[in-house]
């Protein structure tokens, strides 16, 4: 057989046959082994590698030592030492010799490899044909390989499948879904790096003994604050009972105190000392001084891990749970929460758990906790009122809304609200309700006062407005500076005297002149009524076109107070020559600010600077850029300003 390829190739019928040809011609009976060489014998044709490495001395022909630093860099962003360059004689069983240049001595690589990218620039041909490797060049064959893969057919399906289960393509297997091997395998690197789970956390067995440990957890209500402005829960937790106590909290800082509150109530109470307090790793319970002063123990939980205090976590969400459900029955808004924490904490404190067939509330105080009182929370009650609000005529009651007063308590209704009453506007001011859809209103706010039926529709009521009659003639509710020191140069320039006027809940004597619509306000809607809106009849607070109402109400009738001669307009006091008819313009006397309140005095003076006292702007232009760090100089310089405008009081602004 020629070493000619297109010979090869032309006496082949087939791939398999043209590879038995080369094997039968250039491969011993006996050296069928040779297919599966160990790496220290084997050559790695490697398609990413830019040079031919070799790890092992002996192979090079010539060598060439290097210590200049140089180094190869693998796949794995690893790296490892050049020590020499030379050249690598490989000869293959069909007798023939590849000579290989400037290959890298690599002592401690893992595998010798030779380039194709190297062999591609030096002519050679390279095919890879039925897993099979022939190499030759200018048509004459040099030699050939195989095409072998470091894993084995377990783990080479293995990572074909995704990296599924052993046990799943076990399987698969029995189901004829992929070919027989071995499954004898190690355990997948890539499996344990990226399945790698938490095991699970062991129960543990409750404290039988009184205040030997005691669970607390502080939880983010996430949600508007209430009317008492509280927007945090924290929680202790009784381990033998289960017995909890529930503070709210405005602020987080305030946990530590409350437990200083519960820790001396509980101890007075059970005669006994707390001993373990366990919490999270939260910054609002630190405070290592304390906890040794009262030698109580204070432990926390490894970070991220809130199953060792599943206790508190548990509490938590139970609570939150039920005060959703209360507040989505009741119907009440978020601002009730508080009261709705605290009546899930006196329930839950008379309510058995599943860990043990007797209450809380009967574990902690002997006694079995009295139900028959309960009533539905935020369901409608009638109170009688106290001795001092009886009239002898009027009502002697007053309906309110049904909730606990205290989670150590028994609960009885007590007055947590009030339904909006009308406020004092007078027998003129009237709403009244029609019909229509509340989200195709036009309100700028929504108020709720005396309210009337009236039988028109929306859609007639809204018939005859006219488009953009809410946005002509809008007047400002306070008048501008500039617009108070032109009037005080006219007053000036004419010798005119400006007299002050006092009107009480001015935008309210306005008259409207359009029809205004606006929502019924939550919480307030009447039922039945709920498709309705209101009708308003005269101006309110709130509306764009309230200043404008009023001043066509002042053009035609003043309702006022005249206060006499003015002396002080927003802050600026007024003081008339008696020979001069000029205006000049004082402002009031500042007293000294401390070193907290610098910025405040920066502002007062800044305002006296602008409306009276230019001749100070630029001593305040200086102190102002050190407003977010003064020094005592510079508050020794604002204090230099202040005598200077003490001693200057005299000074005025003459408009011209």
């Amino acid at each position: 057989m020629s070493d000619s390829l297109f010979d090869i190739y032309q006496n082949a019928e087939s791939t398999k046959a043209l590879w038995e040809s080369l094997e039968s011609k250039y491969i011993a009976e006996d050296a069928s082994v040779m297919k599966f060489l160990d790496d220290e014998v084997a050559r790695w044709v490697d398609s990413g590698a830019t040079s031919h490495v070799c790890k092992d001395l002996h192979w090079f022909h010539i060598c060439k030592s290097i210590e200049d630093g140089s180094f190869v860099k693998m796949g794995n962003i690893t790296t490892e030492p050049i020590k020499g360059i030379g050249r690598v004689l490989l000869t293959f069983t069909s007798g023939k010799t590849l000579c290989l240049d400037n290959v890298l001595y690599v002592p401690r690589i893992q595998y010798n490899l030779v380039s194709k990218i190297v062999l591609n620039k030096c002519g050679y041909k390279q095919v890879l044909e039925s897993d099979k490797y022939i190499l030759s060049i200018h048509g004459s064959f040099v030699g050939f390989g195989y095409s072998y893969n470091s894993l084995s057919k377990c783990e080479l399906w293995h990572a074909r499948l995704g990296h599924v289960h052993y046990k799943r393509m076990s399987g698969m297997f029995k189901m004829s879904l992929i070919p027989a091997f071995d499954m004898t395998h190690e355990s997948c690197k890539t499996c344990m790096l990226t399945k790698i789970t938490r095991q699970p956390f062991k129960g543990v067995n409750q404290e039988s003994k009184v205040l030997d440990l005691i669970h607390s957890d502080l939880c983010d209500i996430h949600a508007n604050p209430s009317l008492g402005h509280n927007k945090y829960v924290v929680t202790f937790i009784y381990d033998a009972s289960r017995y909890c106590y529930v503070y709210l909290l405005h602020a987080k800082h305030e946990a530590l105190d409350k437990f200083k509150i519960y820790k001396k109530e509980i101890e007075l109470q059970r005669q006994y000392l707390i001993k373990v307090l366990r919490t999270n790793r939260g910054g609002e319970y630190y405070d290592p001084v304390y906890f040794q002063s009262t030698g109580i123990i204070h432990q926390t939980m490894a970070p991220y891990t809130p199953q060792q205090n599943g206790v508190a976590e548990r509490k938590n969400k139970t609570l939150k749970e039920m005060v959703n459900s209360m507040l989505s029955y009741s119907g009440l808004s978020e601002g009730f929460l508080d009261e709705a924490m605290l009546t899930d904490c006196y329930i839950l404190n008379r309510t058995p758990n599943k860990n043990s067939k007797q209450t809380p509330y009967k574990f902690w105080t002997k006694k079995v906790p009295n139900l028959t009182y309960l009533r539905i929370w935020g369901c409608r009650a009638v109170v009688r009122l106290t001795e001092p609000k009886i009239k002898n005529l009027g009502e002697k009651a007053e309906d309110e809304v049904e909730g606990t007063d205290d989670v150590r308590g028994p609960s009885v209704p007590r007055k947590n609200t009030r339904t909006r009453k009308a406020k004092s506007f007078g027998s003129n001011f009237q709403l009244y309700l029609v019909e229509g859809t509340r989200d195709k209103t036009l309100s700028q706010r929504e108020y709720c006062f005396i309210i009337k039926e009236d039988p028109r529709t929306l859609s007639e009521a809204m018939a005859s407005r006219d488009e953009g009659i809410n946005f002509f003639d809008t007047y400002a509710p306070v008048a501008r500076i500039s617009t108070i020191r032109l009037l005080l140069a006219l007053t000036a320039i004419h010798d005119l005297v400006i007299h002050q006027m006092n009107v009480k809940t001015v935008f309210l004597n306005g008259d409207l002149d359009e029809e205004i619509y606006i929502k019924q306000p939550k919480g307030f809607v009447m039922p039945g009524h709920e498709s309705k809106v209101c009708k308003l009849k005269i101006s309110l607070y709130g509306l764009k076109q309230a200043p404008k109402q009023w001043h066509q109400k002042f053009d035609d009738v003043v309702l006022s107070n005249d206060l006499g001669e003015a002396e002080v307009i927003l802050g600026i006091r007024i003081k008339r020559g008696n020979n001069d008819p000029a205006v000049k313009f004082q402002h009031n006397k500042e007293t000294r600010v401390s070193q907290l309140e610098y910025s405040r005095a920066i502002g007062c003076l800044m305002y006296a600077m602008i409306n009276t006292r230019p001749d100070i702007a630029f001593a305040v232009g200086k102190l102002s850029r050190y407003t977010s760090n003064p020094s005592a100089l510079h508050w020794q310089a604002l204090g230099r300003v202040f005598q200077y405008l003490k001693g200057t009081m005299d000074y005025g602004r003459a408009p011209g």
